[in-house]
Parts: C-alpha cells; structure tokens; sequence
C-alpha cells in the first residue's frame, strides 16, 4: 500500500524512506550498483506554480538498472531519486516476508519461580534471533529472528562501518535502528508467555555489530592495525516502551573481525572439549570465521567471503525471503528446484545459488575455471537461462562473484589448517554455522570446493551456535567466565599477511574436478 514519503531538497528518496520505511532494501549501501532499491513512485505533492515533477530525471544508469517497462510504470531506484524541492511522494515497494521457518515459536512455560527466564540475542549483518529459556533446564520456551533493519546501510560490515565513519548521524541511526528492533523482539516474545521477564539479556554478534550497538566509533575498524574501540564484555541498558529497561550483557570479542558471536559459537560447539582429533567451526556469513581447535589450542580468523552468498551482487540473488529458490537438483539432464515456503520463484537465495553452482558443474555448462560453456548473447554476455516462471538469468559476472566468495573461504581454512601445522585428513569434525552455513547443502559446499573436498564426510550442520552460545551464558554464570577464556586465549591469524593466502586463494576459486567431488 503507497505511504506518503517526505523530502527536502537534495535529499535521496532512499533516505526520506528510512523515516517512513526502517527496514528499506538498499543492499549496496546506496551506491547505486545493484537495483534493489527499487520503489513505484505515484505523484508528489508540489507547490502549484512547480514544474509536475518533484524528483530528478531518471539517469542513464537508473534506466539501465530498471528497464525501460519500469520507467514507464513509474519506479525509480531510491538511492539515485533526489528530491529537486521540498515536499512530498507517495511510494509504493514490493513487500517480501522474509523466510524464518520455526522462527517464532512461543509456549506458556513451567518455570522455577527462583529462577524464571533467561534470554539471548545474536545480532547478525543480515538476520537477528533472539530466544528466551528457561534458567534452569535450558529448554529454549520462546524464540524470534528478523531480517536486520541495518541492512538499509549496506549488506555487510564494511559498507556500514564506512557509512557510520562518514557521518556520525548515519552511526546514532543504526544503533538507533538496532535496539529498537531488538527490544520490539524481546517485547513481542514477552508477551507471547504472559508478560515474563527475563533478569537480563546476553547479546553476541560480530565485533561492527557490538559497535554499532553502543553506537561506540568505528574508526578502528576502519583500517590497519584495525583497533576495536572494545571487545571485552560489558554491561549496559536497552530502553523498553512503557517499561522498565532491559540489563544486558555483551558478550566478549575475540578480535576485529572474529567477533563475540564466535566466542559463543565455540562454547555452543564443545570445542574445548578434548575429542582426540582435531575440529573445524565455519561460520559463514557475510564475513566468513574460521576456528580450529587442535592439541595447540584455539587458532581462528576471518576471511571477507563478501554478501554473495546472501543474495547481494547476483543479478538473480535474493535475500531468504519467500519464494527465494532455496534447492536446486539435476537429474537425468532435467533441473528441478524448491522455493521457501512454496512461493512462486522470485531469485535464488545462497543455499539455492550454492545447489545452481554444483548442478551447472554436473551439466556440463560450467568448466574447472568457472566458465559457462555457452555462446554468449547478443550483448556479448553470457548467461545461462533458468527454467522457471518466470525465468531467470544467471551470468557469467555471478559466477565469479561467488567464486570470490568460495575461494575466500575455502583458502582460509587450508591456510589456518596450514599454519597450525594441521593435515585435512586428521580434521574429526567440521561445524558448519551461521545463517547460510546451516541451510546450505554439504555435497554442493563440496562439489563446487567451498569446502575442501578432503572434508567430504565429515560435516555437521551446527545451526545457529551463536545464540545456543549466548543462551549458555545467560543461563549459566561459568559459561560467561568460559566466554572470557575463550576469547582472551584464542589466537588470531590475519591472512592478508600469510605467506601463500594469495596463492590459495587463486586455486580454491577453480572448482575441484567432478571426479573427486563428494
């Protein structure tokens, strides 16, 4: 349904959104590259003696991005629309439910009335989850996630910590943004059980997520040396509308870019534990953490797999909202495909274009270097045609935006394995986190290398390990000073500096030949 937008002069529909819209699409941080922030614009209330229009011309580029047939039926791209006077437009978006299968789960708890609730939330780039348990068995009662409001700012770390250091407003907005989402959440699960409350809240996420939290500088995460303004846990406050505020507590960092949310990951995963082998965490995201817990200790670090696998920079991507296909098969020369939530097909999400990517490989239609073995089209591109209603287009340039995410990942892992003098083959367990990482399919991750293929066996899908981490702590005080081992003990390799990253990365973009695919 339309909704009035108001503007003032120089001013970019996309940020006169935000004000009406807070969670408004604009997965390239505004820059204008990747066309998703795609509104229908109806009117705009003018002054009488103003010339019709109230907003810019459409460029040449915003053109391109949205087609002629657009254009014409009146959408603009919000980020490249500027308000050329002062009033007003009435803008209409495509609404997406965002895809969260048993997200919101809520029952009317038998609870120790010592001990009541416990509660946790882990604040994703792309997805936030929260969950309220009970403090004395564990057992999650009442749950929630929503797809992060900050993604208005950019889909990844780096485009929010650019626009936070660029303008200090831009900073206060996305903590703003952040704990008003979190404690609509917190509200909305307290009053599916009948108004309990929790003591307090332990919250994880990645080291710019904690910042933009406290709305703490994010001059250090910037650049080298990559100086957190904080990483250790803290205690701070979370307002509540008509109520009595929430205590929370931060989980510790372990450093600039393997944040608290792996902290809790590896206390969620047992990883201290002595197993007798040795054993993986991937948390694959937007960034990518990689944790390997040897007889040497804990050694992790983070390689920038970028907002590929998220749907962003895939002229078919879309986030993991209804009708994003989520599976892809091949079989007997015929593709076959499932969507979230049975919708029609609108784009593929990661796990989808995870599945696309190693069906393409069986067919034939993509070689060992990531070329699509088709006649390019009349433009000069080329880009294999999909099956569906309607059908969709994958090209080449989406090919090698995954491949620069995969390679990130899987050289990441040779190289931690590497430098802590740690064979493939000795690797017991491999736990596969994060939003992406539990949905997506172990053969696929394999057959096209994003995991190494030596690991074909091996992998469990550990689910949300972050928030079953930041549970534990809430619900047990010895948990939290095991967070704080953990992150104070574990050691950090920066792969930017490692001899030979740049070597393996370069391999691991290749697909490994179909014969030793798993």
């Amino acid at each position: 349904m339309p909704r009035e937008v108001n503007g003032q002069t120089g001013q970019t529909l996309l940020d006169a959104m935000r004000a009406v819209f807070p969670d408004a699409e604009a997965p390239c941080g505004g820059a204008g590259r990747c066309g998703r922030c795609r509104v229908q614009v109806q009117g705009g209330a003018v002054p009488p003696d103003s010339p019709p229009s109230i907003l810019s011309p459409v460029g040449e580029e915003e053109a391109r991005l949205l087609g002629a047939d657009r254009v014409n039926a009146g959408w603009r791209l919000s980020c490249l629309a500027r308000f050329e006077r002062n009033g007003s437009v009435h803008v209409d978006r495509p609404e997406r439910a965002f895809f969260l299968p048993q997200a919101n789960q809520t029952a009317q708890p038998e609870l120790d009335s010592r001990d009541g609730l416990c509660a946790a939330v882990d604040i994703g780039t792309t997805t936030i989850s929260c969950a309220f348990a009970d403090a004395v068995t564990g057992r999650i009662v009442a749950r929630t996630a929503a797809a992060n409001r900050q993604r208005s700012y950019g889909p990844d770390v780096i485009s929010r910590i650019e626009n936070g250091v660029r303008d200090p407003e831009t900073l206060a907005a996305m903590r703003n943004l952040v704990r008003g989402q979190v404690a609509g959440m917190l509200e909305g699960l307290r009053a599916g059980l009948g108004g309990a409350r929790p003591a307090q809240v332990h919250i994880c996420g990645n080291t710019t997520m904690m910042h933009l939290w406290e709305g703490a500088s994010l001059e250090g995460l910037a650049r080298m040396p990559f100086r957190p303004a904080f990483l250790g846990s803290r205690e701070t406050e979370l307002a509540a509308d008509g109520g009595e505020n929430y205590r929370c507590r931060l989980l510790p960092g372990i450093s600039a870019f393997v944040g608290a949310d792996i902290t809790a990951g590896i206390l969620a995963r047992h990883l201290l534990a002595d197993t007798g082998k040795p054993e993986l965490l991937v948390d694959i995201g937007t960034n990518g953490e990689i944790v390997l817990a040897a007889d040497r200790g804990l050694t992790a670090t983070a390689t920038a797999a970028g907002p590929a696998f998220e749907g962003a920079a895939i002229s078919c991507g879309i986030p993991a909202v209804n009708g994003a296909v989520d599976g892809v098969t091949w079989k007997e020369g015929k593709f076959a495909f499932t969507t979230l939530g049975n919708f029609p097909p609108a784009g593929f999400c990661g796990s989808g274009l995870l599945d696309l990517l190693a069906c393409l490989r069986q067919a034939g239609i993509l070689d060992e270097n990531g070329g699509l073995t088709i006649e390019p089209e009349a433009d000069g591109i080329r880009a294999f045609q999909l099956p569906l209603d309607p059908p969709l287009k994958f090209t080449q340039s989406d090919v090698r935006q995954l491949q620069l995410a995969k390679g990130a990942i899987a050289a990441g892992i040779r190289i931690l394995c590497r430098r802590a003098g740690v064979a493939l083959a000795d690797i017991g367990r491999v736990h596969l986190a994060g939003s992406f990482g539990s949905s997506m399919s172990s053969e696929s991750a394999i057959t096209v290398g994003l995991i190494p293929p030596e690991l074909a066996g091996r992998i469990e899908v550990a689910g949300n390990s972050a928030l079953a981490g930041a549970l534990l702590t809430a619900c047990d005080p010895d948990a939290l000073e095991q967070c704080a081992r953990i992150a104070d003990g574990t050691r950090v390799i920066d792969l930017s500096r490692e001899e030979g990253f740049q070597d393996a990365f370069v391999e691991a973009m290749l697909f490994p030949p179909l014969s030793s695919s798993g």
